[in-house]
């Protein structure tokens, strides 16, 4: 075999990879002579092996080696978040298995046509739709989906306030390849607490009998949907097992909100950067404003031919000057409350780079585009910050055409 392959670490499957995080491979052809070289790299999303894609690059100068990006082949064809309602659901395209074959083509002989020796080197990646920021390092593993001890979720804010009624999905990898070997989601499991941390209870969800968990992927479930009435919070976390060996993510907390009754309530759902779910709730007043982009105007003689008299030949109905294709769009700004937790605030900071964007409300759940352009990641001092955003409905207004 004359082709070879580096990826940085002695053991580049452990871990899990930004899809969006500098990802590359050194690939090398140590054949002399290698005459008319070049390579090949094959990247096969196993969650859906129909979206393989396939490229050849040619080697730098006359050194037989180059460098690819192999993950940057899969965004635009396989990567992307997936809302489903706030009902449990797996996301096949934000965590997968990615296989990554590297061949080469090339003839021992100057005047012989180059052959393709096969993709005899191959290896597989857990990779997430999303980044680690800051990217710290080329094909950067965190160590916390690596080596290091709690496992990690894919959540920005680690501490929640929500309302009784607000669906609040925990995106989680079924299955993470750490260093001591595949750990697979085995239960959810949530503990509540007094205000002085006295334990209340303890409920856990068996995660095994999820059929969607068998094979590797985000698994989204709600984490607020059933509270100890004497519990003044929860924590939530994820145990990961292999065999008998268990291990446990890092906690999510969730402390109990009252609802405000003197203002509709605004909850904006949005993909983080790990391609996980994230939410935020808006409950000041809001402010909503139309806009209407005039159609085509066309020039008429404003005559009712269908007139039987002189009264009704100028009908006001028919003017000279009629206007069709309007088109309308709706905007809403609306209103946080106070901010608690830099982690908010972090968190917050994404929504305006999400590709994905839904609100809800009480008339139901709305595709948005973020229209504010600018926002202050400083928490200000005692905490006290707010935020305006402006979004636009996606969906344009039912516009007449008369």
């Amino acid at each position: 075999m004359a082709t070879t392959v580096d990826y940085k670490h002695t053991d580049p499957e452990i871990g899990v990879y930004g899809a969006y995080n500098p990802f590359a491979v050194i690939i090398e052809n140590l054949e002399e002579p290698a005459f008319h070289l070049t390579f090949r790299v094959k990247v096969t999303p196993m969650n859906d092996t129909t979206k393989v894609v396939e490229k050849i690059v040619n080697p730098m100068g006359s050194t037989g080696r180059v460098i690819v990006e192999p993950l940057k082949l899969m965004q635009d064809s396989f990567f992307k978040s997936d809302y489903k309602g706030s009902t449990e659901h797996s996301q096949p395209e934000s965590y997968s298995i990615i296989k990554i074959e590297v061949g080469a083509s090339f003839s021992t002989v100057e005047a012989n046509a180059p052959a393709f020796e096969g993709y005899l080197l191959s290896d597989q990646f857990y990779v997430y739709n999303g980044y680690e920021l800051p990217p710290l390092e080329m094909n950067y593993r965190d160590p916390n989906w690596y080596n290091t001890a709690p496992f990690k979720l894919a959540k920005v804010k680690k501490t929640l306030y929500l309302e009784s009624n607000d669906i609040e999905l925990l995106s989680f990898p079924s299955t993470i390849n750490f260093s001591s070997g595949l750990f697979s989601a085995e239960d959810l499991i949530t503990e509540y607490f007094e205000a002085d941390g006295t334990t209340v209870s303890t409920a856990t969800i068996d995660l095994t009998v999820r059929p969607d968990l068998t094979a590797v992927s985000y698994w989204n479930i709600n984490i607020n949907s059933v509270f100890a009435t004497e519990a003044a919070y929860s924590v939530t976390k994820v145990r990961y097992a292999r065999g008998v060996a268990t291990s446990d993510s890092e906690g999510i907390t969730i402390y109990k909100q009252p609802c405000n009754p003197k203002q509709g309530r605004y909850r904006l759902f949005w993909a983080n950067r790990y391609g996980g779910a994230e939410y935020q709730n808006f409950t000041l007043a809001a402010n909503t404003t139309y806009q209407v982009q005039k159609g085509k105007k066309i020039q008429s003689d404003g005559i009712d031919y269908k007139a039987v008299d002189f009264a009704g030949i100028q009908n006001i109905n028919n003017p000279n000057l009629q206007e069709f294709g309007n088109r309308t769009t709706k905007e809403i700004t609306i209103r946080s409350d106070y901010f608690k937790t830099q982690e908010q605030v972090d968190a917050l900071a994404e929504l305006f780079k999400s590709p994905v964007v839904l609100m809800f409300d009480s008339n139901g759940t709305h595709p948005m585009i973020v229209k504010t352009t600018n926002f202050d990641q400083e928490l200000l001092t005692q905490g006290l910050y707010k935020v305006d955003i402006t979004l636009q409905y996606a969906n344009n207004e039912i516009q007449q055409i008369q």
